[in-house]
């Protein structure tokens, strides 16, 4: 488990200042204003993390892994951070969610997430920890299953549960009509 010790009352200030100015679809803000949301992500202080984080993410040492935030919290990460934004938005102190970071080498680390603002500190937020639990191996093991339950294990071509599945999609999307082609195929025999 990794862990994260931060300061979000920088946070907290902004979205008091957007309650203030009469907002209350934060939604709707916070998908017209992306730069809102990169900016709450640019304001939150990392107090301490621990060990085990630098391994999980293959930096060699703490300063090597704070200096490099932006590369681990990349291209989706700021989706699932403006969904923590709209949870703390309703007053929601504790939540969890799976997300995808990457690792300093690149490669993806699939996590799941757990904030909480510790006791005591609601009303600032100014101490909060994230837990990271990696569930990479999971990941990897869920799509494999998922892989074989639609292809067949020898050739690796889809099997009959995928075109069952096609099939009834295309019956409730569409495009209609739909035409399919069986090709059968014999090989030559000895002689021939």
């Amino acid at each position: 488990m990794s862990l994260w010790v931060e300061d979000f009352s920088a946070v907290k200030a902004l979205l008091d200042d957007v309650r203030e100015r009469g907002i209350v679809n934060f939604r709707t803000f916070t998908s017209v204003h992306p730069e809102f949301v990169e900016r709450c992500m640019q304001e939150i202080n990392v107090l301490d993390v621990n060990q085990l984080h630098a391994r999980m993410f293959t930096a060699p040492d703490k300063p090597t892994l704070l200096a490099r935030l932006p590369e681990i919290s990349r291209d989706d990460m700021q989706q699932h951070f403006q969904e923590q934004l709209i949870e703390l938005w309703d007053n929601k102190l504790f939540h969890q969610r799976k997300v995808l970071n990457y690792s300093l080498d690149g490669s993806e680390v699939h996590v799941h997430l757990q904030f909480s603002v510790f006791p005591g500190h609601e009303a600032r937020w100014d101490l909060v920890l994230i837990a990271l639990m990696d569930i990479t191996a999971r990941k990897k093991i869920e799509a494999y299953l998922e892989f074989l339950g639609k292809h067949d294990v020898l050739t690796k071509l889809k099997n009959r549960s995928f075109y069952i599945d096609e099939i009834n999609r295309l019956e409730r999307k569409g495009p209609c009509p739909v035409t399919a082609i069986a090709v059968e195929y014999q090989r030559p025999q000895d002689g021939q």
